[in-house]
C-alpha cells in the first residue's frame, strides 16, 4: 500500500491526529462510555449465592413384622419401579434392613418442577403391591 493509492494519510493516522487535535472531545467520549458501562452493569442481574441444591426425595418405610427379604420384595422393589416412572428422575437408590426400607428418589435441578413432582410422588406411592394387600397407605 502507497501513499498515492490512500492519499496522503489513511483512516488511522487521520483518527490518531484527531484524537491528539481534540482531546476535550475525547475524554468526553470516554467519560461518557465509561457512565454508559457501569449503568448496565449496575442494572445486571445478581445471584451470588444460586440455589444449587439437587431436589431428593427420602422414602422411608417402616414394617418390624417383615424379614428384609420381605420388605425388598412386596416394598422396596415396587416403590423403586413406581419412582423410576416420575419425569425428571436422575437416579434412585434404596436400602433395605430389617423392619425398614429406604428409597432415596435425586432428581434433575429445575425448581419449577420439584412441587409437581412430589405431588406425583405422593400420589403414585399407594399403588406400591405392599398396599395392595390390604393394608392402607400411612399417612405423610
Amino acid at each position: 500500500m502507497t501513499e498515492e493509492t490512500h492519499g496522503k494519510h489513511g483512516l488511522i493516522e487521520r483518527a490518531i491526529e484527531a484524537s491528539f487535535t481534540h482531546r476535550a472531545f475525547v475524554v468526553m467520549l470516554v467519560a461518557l462510555a465509561a457512565a454508559a458501562g457501569l449503568m448496565a452493569y449496575q442494572r445486571l442481574p445478581r445471584n451470588v449465592f444460586p440455589d444449587l441444591t439437587i431436589p431428593v426425595f427420602t422414602i422411608v418405610t417402616e414394617n418390624e413384622s417383615m424379614a428384609p427379604e420381605e420388605i425388598e420384595l412386596m416394598i422396596t422393589r415396587p416403590m423403586e419401579a413406581t419412582m423410576n416412572g416420575l419425569p425428571g428422575v436422575r437416579r434412585v437408590r434404596s436400602q433395605t434392613t430389617q423392619g425398614l426400607s429406604s428409597v432415596i428418589v435425586e432428581f434433575e435441578i429445575d425448581t419449577a418442577k420439584c412441587m409437581s413432582t412430589r405431588w406425583r410422588a405422593r400420589s403414585r406411592r399407594p399403588n406400591c403391591a405392599s398396599w395392595r394387600s390390604g393394608r392402607s397407605a400411612p399417612n405423610s
